[in-house]
């Protein structure tokens, strides 16, 4: 493979959409991480019942971020367009959908 060949694949390959995707997927990973971490250590720990509350809010908050985490690497196709699940939400979607829905 020429250099050339490899710099159009690697440029192919990383877009603009990709690298943000990248970006915002070690965000939510930190910010499980550090909320479980936190949360888990908080509720068998605490001094006080709120101190408690407060941990397992923490640990709630983790387990949304990991949904979120999981909707960001389910929201492209392979071809890096939107899956058409998410071009058409439904029939009263106040966005325009295709026919092919």
């Amino acid at each position: 493979m020429s250099a050339r060949a490899r710099r159009r694949r690697l440029t192919s390959t990383f877009t603009t959409d990709t690298l943000t995707t990248l970006a915002l997927l070690a965000g939510l990973l930190t910010a499980f991480v550090v909320l479980a971490r936190i949360g888990l250590a908080d509720i068998p720990g605490a001094l006080t019942f709120v101190g408690r509350l407060t941990g397992g809010l923490a640990v709630l908050a983790a387990v949304l971020v990991g949904v979120a985490t999981l909707a960001v690497t389910d929201y492209r196709a392979a071809d890096g367009s939107p899956t058409p699940a998410r071009r058409c939400w439904s029939a009263s979607s106040p966005w325009p959908c295709p026919r092919s829905c």
